[in-house]
């Protein structure tokens, strides 16, 4: 089997629903589109690593009508040329559309043995790795920063490890669902989603205290915090955990829970998720063991999540303080207009370049116009 070409094939399939739908707004930050587009490259050099025969050329990401998408086809090559069922991949991205199912070839493992051995060590270990990447991030992330270029630097460095380790990590889960679907046909990949199973804990919680209590209800529906001494405890201990959270959170530019408590007050707001219970039957006692693995690996990936997310916290903090800097020596119009430029953008302006009135008038447009488009699926 030849290695994959390095060049751009004609159907490339790239798809936005498929990895980024769940993390990111229906239009992420320009800021974050050109990040993410800069991280795809040290993404596929993971795979590399397992098997140097893989092309360098062909871009595992690239931006579309402003949102990031994935090459799937490229994915799926990857799993062809080692022989491995596409189905591995559409589940590890959650890519309902999986084209032309491909199953496993025993000719392509056999000479691939190497190359797969490196991948499964990856899988394998997914757990340790990751928990060993998050003091890694932690180092790399949270510290000052003294320029737009050091923090934009440290941030592709904690992105490319991010999607590595959660990539693994789904990667063990989609194994135990395909076991899963050979037992029974019925087994899909929806709840391979990220479920944030003990935030969702936590908040069904407070959910439960105020409904039991209508004048606290009648507080938040006007989005105010209600004074009442058992609330604040629930409130305090809630923001504590999970005010580095936020909605559509790999987006940098979107604020977190801290900074608009507003947004926290929408989330207790919202009705608590159906918990639908398995029927009791010999079928699913056979699959027991494997939903108690599958579901372990979930709060892993979840911890992993909710860790990392106090790196990207910090890291946004530390641009909207450069930000700052920015607007006195009049380059930025407001703080915020920083999401609103690429990565390269924001290293010129460590070299003293200020845009001017017209430029942000013609991102500003750009971007509206962006808005009105529909994201490739």
């Amino acid at each position: 089997m030849c290695p994959l070409k390095n060049v751009m094939p004609r159907h490339d399939r790239f798809g936005w629903r498929s990895y980024f739908h769940d993390s990111l707004p229906a239009v992420p930050s320009w800021f974050m589109s050109s990040l993410i587009e800069s991280c795809g490259a040290g993404v596929f050099e993971h795979f590399r690593d397992c098997d140097p025969r893989l092309p360098l050329t062909r871009p595992m990401i690239k931006v579309v009508s402003g949102r990031p998408i994935v090459n799937l086809s490229l994915l799926n090559e990857v799993m062809r040329t080692w022989g491995l069922p596409i189905r591995l991949r559409a589940d590890t991205v959650a890519d309902d559309k999986v084209g032309q199912a491909f199953g496993a070839n025993s000719g392509r493992l056999i000479r691939h043995l190497v190359p797969i051995f490196r991948f499964g060590r990856a899988q394998w270990f997914a757990t340790r790795d990751a928990r060993r990447a998050t003091s890694t991030l932690l180092q790399t992330g949270c510290r000052p920063f003294e320029s737009f270029g050091a923090a934009v630097a440290a941030m592709q460095l904690v992105y490319v490890e991010k999607t590595w380790r959660m990539f693994n990590l789904t990667g063990c889960i989609s194994l135990l669902q395909s076991l899963r679907r050979a037992i029974t046909p019925e087994a899909n990949g929806t709840h391979l989603r990220m479920l944030n199973t003990f935030m969702e804990n936590d908040f069904d919680s407070v959910r439960a205290f105020i409904r039991s209590h209508p004048s606290v209800q009648r507080i938040l529906e006007v989005g105010e915090i209600p004074q009442e001494l058992e609330f604040q405890d629930l409130w305090i201990v809630i923001m504590d955990r999970y005010g580095h959270r936020a909605v559509y959170e790999d987006d940098l530019a979107q604020p977190r829970y801290a900074e608009t408590p507003k947004a926290l007050i929408a989330a207790l707001m919202t009705p608590p998720r159906d918990r639908l219970r398995p029927r009791r039957t010999l079928l699913n006692r056979v699959l027991f063991p494997i939903e108690v693995q599958t579901r372990r690996l979930l709060a892993e990936r979840e911890w992993f999540q909710h860790r990392t997310m106090v790196v990207f916290t910090h890291i946004r903090n530390e641009l909207l303080r450069l930000a700052d800097h920015a607007v006195l020596r009049g380059q930025l119009p407001t703080r915020e207009a920083l999401w609103n430029l690429d990565i390269d953008e924001l290293r010129r302006l460590d070299q003293g370049w200020q845009p001017d009135e017209a430029f942000w008038k013609a991102r500003a447009a750009e971007i509206d116009r962006l808005a009105q488009q529909q994201p490739s699926q």
